[in-house]
């Protein structure tokens, strides 16, 4: 069985990746796959469609790449449903959407949307497990929130609290009993459910202990990873160039803004290192004089500034603190302890 999940067009791309990074992280047996560049139209360009408009398309997609009966269909879509739900399956239970707008208005501005959306498709994947049709599901649904997955969440605070708790009732646990779930496979969703979870709401213990999580980087894989081990090892995902310059920075304790130039080697070893080419005369070196030319320093800024936004997303303003590349005196410099930094691979 497989997890397709299909980007509606106005689903911000980064945002999709992002939900199927989390999704692939957290989970060991449940295999995800993306399709982020399936070609997806609607009928009109209304804000607010039928449902039966997103089972159409996870269908015709599911028929198009001759998908098993047995794997599942998410769209992931920003736009509104007529019957104003956040997520919702077919008659087949096969086929689902989830709406990936307004969580904001659910959790702070400082809460990662992109965790509700993830916790929601492995949720409704044990929905599936649960119960056979639709007519089902509404029925056994909990219209008085108990804080678990099958609430109904009319109201706005019996999301937070679904999502705060991330557990399942007595009441469910024995219908799963009763209907000879696969252990294992059922272990593999609640660790999954409960690692996402746990992500949803790190950022409201670190603030409240004021902990700061070590950054580990591992230099030996093919995509380098910044993670935060004890953030629930949320991944930064920087590109080669703002890796370089990054991984610059911290190992040099900073960089004088205006002797950019006299960084070329460091800058073009540690960009060598990290596409894993051989450090003598090669094609990159053109490309770093480019980044730190003295003539014009605004390529330079941009990346910093992308550095720091990716890292404001992820952690929010205030946690994302200690990981900026700031501007003091003259320098660029991330204030976060070298004792916090481990770096593999090198």
């Amino acid at each position: 069985m497989i997890i397709h999940l299909l980007r509606s067009p106005e689903y911000d791309l980064n945002d999709f990746k992002e939900v199927i990074g989390l999704l692939t992280t957290h989970s060991k047996s449940i295999k995800f796959k993306g399709h982020p560049k399936e070609v997806i139209e609607y009928k009109d360009d209304s804000d607010v469609k039928h449902w039966d408009e997103f089972f159409e398309i996870c269908q015709a997609h599911r028929k198009k790449n001759k998908f098993s009966e047995d794997d599942y269909v998410f769209l992931l879509t920003e736009y509104k449903n007529t019957e104003d739900f956040f997520g919702w399956t077919d008659k087949s239970v096969r086929n689902y959407f989830i709406q990936t707008s307004d969580w904001n208005q659910y959790f702070s501005a400082e809460v990662n949307k992109h965790f509700p959306i993830s916790y929601e498709v492995v949720a409704w994947i044990l929905r599936s497990l649960m119960y056979d049709t639709q007519e089902e599901l509404l029925k056994n649904a909990h219209l008085r929130a108990r804080g678990c997955v099958m609430d109904f969440c009319d109201e706005k605070e019996d999301i937070i609290l679904k999502m705060r708790t991330g557990d399942v009732c007595n009441e469910c646990l024995k219908r799963i009993s009763d209907r000879g779930v696969n252990p294992v496979f059922l272990g593999n969703i609640f660790n999954t459910m409960e690692n996402i979870r746990k992500g949803l709401m790190y950022r409201e213990r670190n603030e409240l202990l004021g902990m700061i999580s070590p950054v580990r980087i591992n230099l030996r894989l093919d995509n380098p990873k910044f993670v935060f081990p004890e953030m629930n090892n949320l991944e930064i995902k920087f590109d080669s160039a703002q890796t370089a310059i990054y991984l610059t920075i911290i190992r040099l304790g900073g960089l004088r803004t205006k002797c950019l130039a006299d960084y070329e080697d460091e800058i073009l070893n540690n960009y060598l290192l990290i596409k894993h080419e051989p450090v003598f005369d090669n094609p990159y070196r053109p490309i770093v004089k480019e980044w730190i030319n003295p003539m014009n320093t605004s390529l330079f800024t941009q990346k910093v500034s992308k550095i720091n936004k990716k890292i404001k997303e992820l952690l929010g303003d205030k946690l994302a603190t200690p990981y900026l590349i700031v501007n003091e005196k003259g320098k660029y410099r991330v204030n976060l302890s070298q004792k916090l930094i481990f770096i593999e691979g090198i």
